[in-house]
């Protein structure tokens, strides 16, 4: 095992351009998300990531740099069979390969892409009455229902709340939590009650 992943020129070399490779596929391909993370970064920043990215895939493939050399060198007959070792380097092979590891990538990106909650309607932006604040209502979450009325947007808001009054409770459903906020009178309209928050429109992610 140890004389397997002993360092040498070829296993360098094989590693290397395995990692180069795997490199130039993430910035090639966006789906994989790495395109956008090298491009949105000062030229500093995308020269770190990109060595940094290139290092940590050396250290990735480099078993499977070293299972390729080992059986190279038993074809050539450079080296003996050991049935140990060429298990294992078949097994390096195996895992520790571009495809493998592309195919594992692909199914993560898919999973996802299918767990990930659509979030659309109105998004809490800021909690600025303490009302609203003391009933735990949090910046970023979106309100899917209030009082049992579905809010899309500021519209279904104002039906929501059209019959009630100040110190009225209402039963506010965002898409991780249930609150309870006390409503209080609109300082410049009297007759309209408010929740305490300041919303924004959002769109449903595909």
């Amino acid at each position: 095992m140890g004389s397997l992943l002993k360092p040498t020129k070829g296993k360098i070399i094989v590693s290397l351009f395995n990692s180069l490779i795997m490199v130039l596929i993430f910035l090639i391909t966006p789906s994989l998300g790495f395109r956008s993370v090298f491009l949105s970064r000062e030229l500093s920043k995308q020269i770190f990531s990109i060595v940094g990215s290139l290092f940590f895939s050396f250290m990735v493939y480099y078993p499977f740099g070293c299972g390729l050399v080992y059986i190279f060198k038993i074809i050539t007959r450079k080296e003996k069979i050991k049935v140990q070792n060429l298990i294992i380097a078949l097994l390096f092979i195996i895992i520790f390969n571009i495809i493998t590891f592309s195919i594992v990538a692909t199914a993560i990106i898919k999973n996802n892409s299918k767990t990930k909650e659509k979030l659309c309607g109105l998004q809490i932006v800021e909690v600025t009455a303490s009302s609203a604040k003391n009933a735990g209502l949090v910046v970023g979450e979106v309100i899917e229902t209030i009082n049992g009325y579905q809010v899309g947007d500021m519209n279904d808001l104002t039906r929501a709340l059209a019959n009630k009054r100040p110190n009225d409770t209402a039963t506010v459903i965002t898409n991780t939590n249930t609150y309870s906020v006390i409503l209080f009178a609109n300082p410049q309209n009297p007759q309209q009650v408010l929740l305490g928050i300041k919303l924004k429109q959002t769109e449903c992610e595909k």
